[in-house]
C-alpha cells in the first residue's frame, strides 16, 4: 500500500471467521468487502471462531481458500488489497502454528492481539500500565518477528497507551501498531501524543 497523505486514513474491514458459516458464505463476505477495503482482516479471536481454531485441518483449508480468492481478486482487479489474520497472543500462548500456516499460504500480515478480549474493563486498562505486562507483549512480538522475518507484516494491538509503549513494540519487531482502548479512554488527541 502507498503511504497515506496527511488527514487520510486506511479502511481495514474485519471479517469474523465464524465456524457456523459455510465456506461459500465466508467467501462471499470476502468478495463483498474486497472492493471497499484498503486491507482485509480475517478475525480468529472471537467466540464464533473458537471451533474453527480448534480444528487445524478445517482452518487450514478455509484460510487457503480465502487466500486464493483474495489473490484472484487482486489479479483480476485494478488494485491490491492485503489479507491479514488477527490472532490472539497471550502469555505462554504465542500462536506459532497459525503463524506458520499464514507464512505457508502467503498471507500479507498478522495482527497479534495481546489482550484477552471483552469485556474491556477499567481494571484491565490500568493493568497495561504495568511495565511487566508491556514487556511480556514485547517478548511475544520478538518471538513472532523471529518466526515471520520480513515475510509477514507484524501488527501489534492491545495495551498501547503511551509513546513509550508504541516505540517498545516497534523496537520488538512490530511494523505497525493498532490502538483502540486507549483511544476510547483518552480521546482523539492520543494519536498526537503517541506520534510525538
Amino acid at each position: 500500500m502507498s503511504p497515506v497523505k496527511h488527514g487520510q486514513a486506511r479502511l481495514g474491514l474485519n471479517l469474523t471467521l465464524d465456524a457456523r458459516r459455510s465456506w461459500t458464505e465466508t467467501c462471499a463476505l470476502l468478495q463483498t468487502a474486497w472492493p471497499l477495503a484498503d486491507y482485509l482482516v480475517l478475525n480468529l479471536i472471537g467466540p464464533a471462531s473458537v471451533r474453527l481454531v480448534q480444528d487445524p485441518d478445517r482452518l487450514h483449508r478455509l484460510l487457503s481458500l480465502l487466500r486464493h480468492q483474495q489473490h484472484a481478486l487482486n489479479t483480476a482487479g485494478n488494485r491490491c488489497v492485503p489479507l491479514v489474520a488477527k490472532l490472539r497472543c497471550l502469555p505462554e500462548q504465542v500462536p506459532e502454528y497459525l503463524t506458520e500456516v499464514l507464512l505457508e499460504l502467503g498471507f500479507d500480515g498478522l495482527i497479534a492481539a495481546h489482550d484477552p478480549g471483552p469485556p474491556a474493563t477499567r481494571q484491565r486498562y490500568h493493568a497495561w500500565q504495568d511495565d511487566r505486562q508491556q514487556m511480556q507483549a514485547c517478548m511475544q512480538i520478538e518471538q513472532l518477528h523471529r518466526l515471520c522475518g520480513t515475510d509477514l507484516a507484524l501488527i501489534s494491538v492491545g495495551g498501547i497507551q503511551t509513546a513509550g509503549h508504541l516505540q517498545a513494540r516497534l523496537d520488538a519487531g512490530a511494523q505497525l501498531i493498532q490502538v483502540h482502548g486507549a483511544l476510547m479512554r483518552q480521546g482523539p488527541w492520543l494519536a498526537r501524543r503517541l506520534c510525538g
